[in-house]
């Protein structure tokens, strides 16, 4: 977390690093509030460990999707 120098009332900075299998995944968000920002900057990292769960799944190297383990 970082205060950003700027004039603007959103300058509370979250910086959000996860190594996760060989992948890096990053997040960065700015808003009024620390709290804000690291609520979105989570948000963010939620879609971005999906997709990469999607994609390193066994399931997916068959062609597979979530529906078809479903059924």
């Amino acid at each position: 977390m970082r205060l950003d120098k700027s004039s603007n009332s959103e300058n509370k900075v979250a910086e959000i690093k996860i190594l996760a299998k060989g992948q890096e995944l990053f997040s960065k968000k700015q808003s009024a509030s620390f709290e804000e920002s690291i609520d979105l900057a989570c948000e963010a990292l939620k879609t971005q460990i999906k997709k990469h769960k999607e994609k390193s799944s066994p399931a997916n190297n068959l062609g597979l999707n979530n529906a078809d383990l479903e059924n």
